[in-house]
């Protein structure tokens, strides 16, 4: 099983996968595995661990916890609209998202 992660900061959205065990990190650095612009390098890192999953963006949000359900949404800044959706897909080809939060969500290359 994988988790889909879907980031929303203003009226932007980026999503990626993460496997059980492993980590993603989110920030400008071309190291990071999700780029987004006016962050610092690794800004935010989400590693999946056997008793959930751990958020830490300490650095910009100060937010630094585990959240035990794989099917959650974790307001970082209100301000921003910053945001993070985790929802685990059964199969790589399913993508489904479930939104609880108030925000606009754009599709599209515009």
């Amino acid at each position: 099983m994988i988790i889909a992660v879907a980031f929303l900061q203003n009226d932007c959205i980026y999503h990626i996968s993460l496997e059980q065990g492993k980590k993603i990190t989110i920030g400008s650095n071309k190291k990071d595995d999700l780029i987004v612009p006016d962050f610092g390098p690794s800004d935010i890192t989400i590693k999946w661990k056997s008793k959930g999953i751990h958020v830490n963006a300490k650095k910009k949000y100060n937010f630094d916890k585990d959240i035990t359900s794989l099917d959650s949404f974790v307001v970082l800044d209100k301000e921003s609209k910053t945001a993070i959706c985790f929802h685990p897909l059964k199969s790589e080809t399913e993508f489904r998202l479930k939104l609880h939060y108030n925000c606009v969500l754009n599709v599209g290359r515009a």
